[in-house]
């Protein structure tokens, strides 16, 4: 699995690379993106998905812009601090391994979520927060013969919105919508891009209420759509 962006802990970065020059961090900075990016660069058929080719470092080097020796010996003491040499012949990075472990977990956890929801119209927590909003709104409102159209409250900022007044005789046909099944990993960085700062699974939760509640229709192309109701949501504000 490959991502789009990593989490970057200053405080234990400026710990674990307070010995490094200024070349040894760019060499750092340039071998973490290609990792993560990427998952590595296998050269065997029998290579780890998430590592960095040993028995080549030309390639190293090339993939660092280290032309002269100096930037070369930059690149080669970043491999001996931070990397492992793995039986196979590559260099792999534990904590990237990780992230990237937890990452992929995280995104299965959803995907998986969100097809329970797609069955049983209860998977995601957006959806099952309005339809228990629903359930109380019905207990606690009298019943009779004339519909009262009733505009929600404005939410505050980062709160999802209240479920909307709704006819009693509506229930069960709510739709199942969850953002998590539709987007991939570029409408994702896409979204957070347009939303530095905010929780984007909070984001989903709200849009994918929206539509579960009626007050949008489905998007065609989840990753256009989701950015661009971010960008609009948000502001452009931090949380």
């Amino acid at each position: 699995m490959t991502l789009p962006w990593y989490p970057r802990d200053m405080g234990k970065y400026a710990r674990d690379t307070s010995h490094l020059t200024m070349l040894e961090h760019g060499a750092y900075n340039m071998m973490l993106d290609h990792y993560y990016s990427t998952g590595g660069l296998p050269q065997t058929s029998n290579a780890t998905s998430n590592a960095l080719p040993m028995l080549d470092h030309s390639r190293i080097y090339r993939l660092c812009s280290a032309i002269n020796k100096q930037e070369q010996d930059a690149v080669d003491h970043v491999l001996k601090f931070f990397f492992v040499l793995k039986k196979d012949g590559f260099y792999a990075h534990s904590k990237a391994d990780k992230v990237i472990s937890e990452q992929e977990e995280k995104h299965q956890n959803r995907v998986n979520a969100g097809r329970r929801g797609g069955k049983s119209g209860g998977g995601h927590s957006g959806a099952s927060n309005a339809q228990a909003m629903r359930k109380q709104c019905s207990s606690n409102t009298p019943q009779t013969k004339t519909k009262t159209k009733i505009n929600p409250p404005t939410p505050q900022k980062g709160e999802a919105p209240p479920a909307r007044s709704f006819d009693s005789r509506d229930e069960g046909k709510e739709k199942s919508f969850s953002m998590s099944n539709d987007i991939t990993f570029d409408g994702l960085a896409k979204a957070k891009k347009e939303a530095p700062g905010w929780d984007i699974d909070k984001l989903m939760a709200i849009y994918d209420h929206g539509i579960n509640s009626g007050r949008r229709d489905a998007p065609k192309d989840a990753n256009a759509a989701f950015p661009a109701w971010c960008a609009k949501y948000t502001k452009g504000k931090m949380p």
